[in-house]
């Protein structure tokens, strides 16, 4: 059992959260001399997401006039595992991307397609390691949503397929 591979439940939460648990049966081995002492499902609080900590930001607000916490929910949210990419959708067919970075202070950048919008310099409480990367913005609601490893980027890799309903 302690060669099984790592398994990672994402959940996505009423309070505009994403969290990240530890479900691996590693966690189930006891090990000497100490009895059962880890807990399961482990939480990985450093990999959480809070999505309301955007809602002070003008380039979040300009795209949800109508308030983005008071009515904005998670309908999906989908890991690139080998990307370490988060990408979800909200209930006003909104897109984020989320992107595991060490990184903080880069400058606000304007995109070269209008549809998206550059969060790379929103700041995150620190010791989080996903960092808002960019959003897209409703075309409607969307109706399928997908995030795949499939591509090559000089910096990471990187594809993001959508379908809005007509």
């Amino acid at each position: 059992m302690q060669f099984e591979p790592r398994r990672i439940v994402v959940t996505r939460n009423a309070d505009l959260t994403i969290r990240f648990l530890d479900v691996s049966a590693q966690l189930l081995i006891p090990t000497p001399p100490s009895l059962f002492t880890s807990a399961f499902p482990r939480t990985l609080p450093l990999l959480s997401i809070d999505v309301s900590a955007l809602a002070g930001f003008p380039e979040i607000a300009t795209h949800f006039p109508s308030g983005f916490a008071g009515q904005t929910q998670i309908n999906d949210v989908q890991l690139a595992i080998q990307s370490l990419e988060v990408g979800f959708v909200l209930n006003g067919g909104e897109v984020l991307v989320y992107r595991m970075a060490d990184r903080q202070g880069v400058a606000a950048r304007q995109l070269s397609d209008k549809r998206l919008v550059s969060l790379e310099h929103v700041p995150v409480t620190d010791g989080l390691r996903f960092k808002p990367y960019f959003l897209v913005k409703a075309e409607g609601p969307v109706t399928a949503f997908a995030m795949s490893d499939v591509g090559k980027h000089p910096s990471h890799t990187f594809n993001l397929s959508l379908t809005y309903s007509c």
